[in-house]
């Protein structure tokens, strides 16, 4: 925590003193990066899932595609989180457990198709609010995180790791992947 005192004088002469309380002065940590991550790996979320062959397109192009505007703003915010993130996850020794359950937060969330296919949503953004919602359910109720994380910490670790899993392509459709399956129909 970081407390400073500010003083100005305003354009009638008065002196107005002003007290700035910053909670969160520094980034998220790589050891509660890793926390946090312990917490995802250990919820009870369906792990099944293939992943594609396809190439995967740029983090801008899949939330214009998908309808996900809002989250292209709140995802610029975080991205100076991805290095440490990925980081820390990388080495993490069920990282892919980790991305396959926030992949399935997202399918049962996604739009489908009549035939059962994937498909972009209409509205993006309620779809990745609905897979922070979850993900913020997961970590709060957890024991490990009462006391030990202040919100903008955990809100700030939900959208890292929201947006690496955009990256990865296990959230949101990639674009390429519908575009070629348009050329085999």
């Amino acid at each position: 925590m970081n407390i400073s005192n500010q003083a100005a004088k305003t354009k009638s002469g008065n002196i107005q003193q002003t007290t700035i309380l910053n909670v969160n002065d520094s980034p998220l940590s790589k050891t509660k990066i890793y926390d946090l991550l312990k917490i995802i790996e250990s919820a009870d979320i369906s792990q099944n899932t293939s992943y594609s062959l396809e190439l995967p397109s740029s983090i801008s192009e899949k939330l214009i595609y998908n309808n996900a505007m809002s989250y292209k703003m709140i995802f610029n915010d975080y991205s100076s989180e991805l290095n440490d993130f990925s980081q820390v996850i990388e080495e993490f020794e069920n990282s892919e457990s980790i991305v396959l359950k926030v992949n399935h937060i997202f399918l049962r969330n996604a739009d489908y198709t009549s035939k059962g296919e994937i498909k972009a949503s209409s509205d993006g953004d309620k779809q990745l609010d609905k897979v922070k919602e979850k993900l913020a359910s997961i970590i709060k109720s957890d024991y490990r995180c009462q006391e030990n994380y202040y919100d903008e910490q955990i809100e700030s670790f939900i959208y890292t790791l929201m947006l690496y899993c955009v990256e990865k392509c296990k959230i949101l459709i990639n674009p390429n992947e519908m575009s070629n399956k348009n050329d085999f129909t």
